[in-house]
């Protein structure tokens, strides 16, 4: 079954889709400093992190791996260690 995202990256191909990503990330760096040096709602945020997180998703497509997972799960534990240094610093 091909997904909506594998439609897409077979559509406009590969690297004008990793282009497309760098750029709904940068959009998404520019409604964020809005948001915070303007104090503009974050609905732009909520928008542009659709945006990419949809990016990130034909990332996945195109390289496909169980790496994605194994590398999420590293990260999800050095952030959990590195809140509970941070909640035993501030005690």
């Amino acid at each position: 079954m091909t997904t909506i995202y594998e439609k897409a990256i077979a559509t406009w191909g590969k690297d004008s889709q990793l282009l497309q990503t760098t750029e709904e990330c940068a959009e998404l760096i520019k409604a964020i400093m809005k948001h915070l040096n303007r104090g503009e709602s974050p609905n732009n945020i909520i928008e542009e992190a659709v945006d990419v997180e949809m990016m990130l998703n034909q990332l996945k497509a195109m390289f496909p791996s169980v790496l994605w997972k194994i590398v999420q799960q590293e990260k999800m534990t050095r952030l959990k260690h590195l809140l509970q240094k941070t909640t035993n610093d501030k005690r």
